[in-house]
C-alpha cells in the first residue's frame, strides 16, 4: 500500500548522530538483528540487510532479500541516459506519462501530462537518438494520444500516432541495450510483441516474467495488468487461441490483492462493479478498451 519495495521501521536518537534499527520476519514477527548507523548513512536500508544477511547466513526469506536489494541498488544508481540533464528528461517523461495514466482515456488533463512526457522524451532523443528508453516513452505516449484521438472521432490523426507508435517501439527494441534495467528491456519487448509483431504468445512469455517477484513492483504490477487484458480477449485479441478466462482472473486477483490502492485496480472495481459489502462483484467481464488495430 505505501508503494515501496521494503519498509526500514526504527529510531532516530534526538541526541546521537545514530539510527537505531532492525529487520523483523514477516511470518512470526521476530527480529533478525537490531543495527545501529549514522545517522548520515547513505543507504541505511542496504546496510541493515547486509548485516542481517550476515547474521543469519541460511535463512531463506533475508537471503532473497538481500538479493532483491542488489537489483535494487543496481537499478537506483544506473544511468538512464549518457548526460545528466538528459537522464533529467527522461525522468520528466515517465513522471508525466505515469500521471497521465492515471485518468481516463481523452481526460484533457491526461492529454496535457502525455504532451509534458512527450516533449520530455523528444528532448532526449534529440540528445541521444539511439536511447531505447526515450523512444519507449515515445510509443506509449503516441498510443495514448491514439486513444485520445479515435475517442475524440478523429481516425486519421490515429491512425498518424499509431504508425508513430510502431517506428518508436521498434527504435526502442532495435537498441535495447543501452537500457540499463532488465526488467524495462524484457517490457520493452513484450509490448513490441503485442503492438508491433501481432504475437501475443512471445508478449505473454516476456509479460509473464515482469511478474515474478525478484522484479521491481511496478514491473510485477504491469506484467498482471497487460496479462489479465490479453488473456481476456482486449488488445484486438477477442478472437486469438490466447484467450483464457481463468488466466485472466487469476492476473486480476493477483493486482486486486496487492495493488489494492492502485490505479489499475480502483478501474477494475469500478469495471467490475466491486461491492463492499457483499465483497464480490456484480459484473464478470472486463470491457476490451484497446480493441483499436494496431
Amino acid at each position: 500500500m505505501l508503494g515501496v519495495d521494503y519498509v526500514v521501521w526504527g529510531s532516530m536518537a534526538p541526541d546521537r548522530a545514530t539510527v537505531q534499527t532492525a529487520a523483523y520476519r514477516s511470518n512470526d514477527g521476530q527480529q533478525i538483528i537490531p543495527v545501529r548507523l549514522s545517522r548520515n548513512a547513505p543507504d541505511a536500508a542496504y546496510a541493515l540487510i547486509q548485516a542481517s544477511s550476515s547474521s543469519a547466513p541460511e535463512d531463506r526469506a533475508i537471503k532473497q532479500l538481500l538479493a532483491n536489494m542488489n537489483l535494487l541498488q543496481a537499478a537506483l544508481t544506473a544511468p538512464l541516459a549518457q548526460s545528466p540533464a538528459t537522464h533529467g528528461e527522461l525522468m520528466t517523461a515517465i513522471e508525466s506519462l505515469d500521471q497521465a495514466l492515471a485518468y481516463e482515456a481523452g481526460d484533457d488533463e491526461s492529454n496535457a501530462l502525455l504532451v509534458k512526457a512527450d516533449t520530455a522524451s523528444g528532448n532526449a532523443l534529440a540528445a541521444e537518438p539511439r536511447n531505447a528508453l526515450a523512444h519507449w516513452l515515445q510509443s506509449n505516449v503516441a498510443y495514448n494520444l491514439a486513444l485520445r484521438a479515435f475517442r475524440k472521432g478523429n481516425p486519421a490523426e490515429a491512425e498518424k500516432h499509431l504508425a508513430a507508435m510502431k517506428k518508436s517501439l521498434a527504435e526502442a527494441v532495435e537498441n535495447r541495450e543501452t537500457v540499463p534495467l532488465p526488467s524495462l528491456v524484457t517490457e520493452i519487448e513484450a509490448d513490441y510483441y503485442l503492438m508491433v509483431r501481432r504475437e501475443p504468445e512471445k508478449a505473454a512469455e516476456r509479460y509473464l516474467q515482469m511478474t515474478k517477484t525478484d522484479q521491481p513492483l511496478q514491473s510485477q504490477l504491469r506484467g498482471h495488468w497487460m496479462l489479465a487484458g490479453i488473456y481476456a480477449g482486449d488488445w484486438g485479441m477477442a478472437q486469438n487461441p490466447i484467450v483464457n478466462a481463468e488466466k485472466s482472473r487469476f492476473h486480476l486477483v493477483e493486482i486486486l490483492a496487492n495493488w489494492p490502492e492502485s490505479p489499475e485496480a480502483k478501474l477494475l472495481k469500478q469495471w467490475l462493479r466491486w461491492d463492499d459489502t457483499k465483497r464480490e462483484t456484480e459484473f464478470n467481464y472486463l470491457p476490451t478498451i484497446h480493441v483499436i488495430e494496431t
